[in-house]
């Protein structure tokens, strides 16, 4: 429950923190990837869709068979490597 005046953001109207916490949420799990591919290596879902020539809501319907790494509930990281192994399959 929340109180008096407290606001909740929107998908539409994000709130101002949240890049932030994206960018921390990104360095956290690069130190926890002990001997993964660098955080260069690691896609967000639009560059995914767009190296896929999909929708981003198809990557998040995929993730798991791309290997995406779940930040958050909203947030993933899909490595390079599985994009470019659903490439050389031929499949969308």
């Amino acid at each position: 429950m929340m109180g008096r005046g407290t606001k909740t953001p929107s998908l539409t109207n994000p709130h101002p923190l949240d890049a932030l916490l994206d960018a921390v949420a990104d360095r956290i799990v690069a130190r926890l990837r002990d001997g993964a591919p660098p955080p260069g290596d690691l896609l967000t879902p639009d560059e995914a869709a767009a190296l896929l020539k999909t929708t981003k809501r198809w990557i998040y319907r995929h993730a798991d068979e791309l290997g995406a790494i779940h930040l958050t509930r909203r947030k993933l990281r899909i490595p390079r490597a599985g994009v470019e192994r659903r490439i050389t399959r031929g499949r969308r």
